[in-house]
């Protein structure tokens, strides 16, 4: 969910890390639940969420070293709109189901990026694609593709002008990710069901996770173990909210 820059292709990588079929819910009016307040990255960095009394997010403050980041979030019909420091706009255009059809960030006369997705009928994102503009020029085509087996994203394939990536995901089938509702609630696309156990992707490296929870069931850490590109063990502290 960290990110300090324009970056829309917001599915590949942190967010549909966990894509699942949609609930009928729509994410911009979820129904009552625990949700995620804050959360603390392995490099310090933090992001903590401010909820109105329908559980939207009405802002985001994005924390890292000395650098914050405040984002606000305002709700009209199908559309919602997040405004960064009076600076970068995000609008999410949504569907009849509430999940965003498109996507656009902007930062006006300097950049301009634009996802659109494509779901299945049970709603989950099986194609995207990002376009976008920089001082008048295109900048370089991302899409990809995803597949699902169970509810939860099994296998991804995202691509560029130069590149071609795959990535494969397994599961804690027995532990579901009750921070489900959270992360939609900020993106507006939906989430796997389960918690992700393993990543492996197409240039050898893998990703491991581990995790722990409360009495509840929530988790409160979790601890990803990269072999390869980006090695280390990064752990990640997670504060919830419950009416």
């Amino acid at each position: 969910m960290k990110t300090f820059h324009i970056v829309m292709f917001v599915c590949f990588g942190v967010l549909i890390v966990s894509c699942d079929k949609n609930t009928g819910t729509n994410p911009t009016t979820p129904t009552t639940t625990c949700m995620i307040q804050k959360v603390v990255y392995a490099d310090l960095a933090s992001e903590t969420y401010t909820y109105d009394a329908s559980g939207r997010v009405t802002k985001l403050v994005r924390k890292q070293d000395v650098m914050v980041s405040e984002s606000n979030f305002t709700y009209a019909g199908r559309t919602v709109a997040m405004s960064t420091g009076g600076v970068v706009m995000t609008t999410h255009y949504l569907n009849s189901r509430g999940l965003a059809d498109s996507s656009v960030s902007s930062i006006p006369g300097v950049i301009e990026i634009k996802s659109t997705f494509v779901y299945n009928v049970s709603g989950q994102v099986v194609s995207a694609r990002t376009t976008g503009m920089q001082f008048g020029n295109p900048i370089p085509t991302t899409s990809g593709t995803l597949e699902y087996t169970g509810g939860n994203l099994t296998k991804e394939v995202s691509m560029s002008d130069t590149d071609t990536t795959t990535t494969t995901y397994e599961y804690y089938l027995d532990k579901v990710d009750l921070a489900k509702k959270s992360y939609e609630a900020v993106y507006f696309i939906n989430r796997s069901q389960n918690l992700v156990k393993k990543e492996t992707n197409s240039d050898g490296s893998t990703a491991s996770y581990t995790y722990e929870f409360d009495s509840a069931g929530k988790v409160t850490k979790s601890t990803r173990v990269r072999t390869g590109s980006n090695a280390g063990t990064y752990v990640n502290d997670f504060t919830w909210l419950c009416p």
